[in-house]
């Protein structure tokens, strides 16, 4: 049914398992999906803690409550430690993504760059990493590269849009074109309520 898009039908199901199994891990796993589809995202992030608390958590849940908070915009020091933990329980590509994208959300850009690095040691910079490193360069106010990177991350088969990094760039771009675009108006004196003085009649 996942496959399929029937989320109102595997949110049902899964809801009948934990009936049967309160605290069932599959049941609560497959719910964080069907939360993470319909744009939930604090639904999902209470069922990871959930998970968590009970001791099922997997690299998935430590690493999506990490993203989350990227998404958000609230990275703090609990979303390093998930992706941190993401990535000592597996080490995938995705979740070193993850711990790279949360450094660059925090200012930290030498750990951000080391982990991004160790990320693609084996291949090249895919679509998802180039929001990595739009977000150091912006940080450094290297503007056009970061514009540039933004530009190179793409939508992902499969992936949600609302969490996706393609959907974190073009916030990005829109952002950097409006800033753009006010520092313009403030050389050009656009919205500016001060009249030229009258010139002083000659009498």
């Amino acid at each position: 049914m996942r496959k399929l898009g029937l989320w109102d039908e595997v949110e049902k199901a899964a809801r009948g398992r934990l009936d049967l199994l309160p605290a069932d891990p599959l049941a609560l796993g497959i719910l964080t999906d069907a939360a993470r589809h319909r744009g939930d995202l604090e639904c999902e992030d209470q069922i990871f803690r959930q998970l968590i608390d009970q001791g099922d958590a997997d690299s998935t849940a430590y690493n999506n409550l990490a993203w989350n908070a990227v998404v958000r915009g609230k990275v703090d020091e609990q979303a390093l430690a998930h992706a941190q933990q993401a990535v000592s329980m597996s080490g995938s590509t995705s979740e070193l993504n993850t711990l790279a994208s949360v450094y660059a959300e925090l200012g930290k850009n030498t750990e951000a760059r080391e982990v991004l690095l160790k990320s693609i040691e084996h291949g090249e910079l895919d679509s998802a990493d180039w929001w990595i490193v739009g977000r150091i360069a912006e940080s450094y106010g290297i503007l056009d590269a970061a514009i540039d990177a933004y530009h190179r991350v793409e939508p992902e088969d499969g992936e949600v849009e609302r969490t996706s990094a393609y959907r974190l760039a073009q916030q990005r771009l829109e952002r950097l074109a409006a800033k753009t675009t006010s520092q313009v108006g403030a050389v050009l004196g656009f919205g500016s309520t001060d009249e030229p003085a009258s010139p002083t009649p000659h009498l």
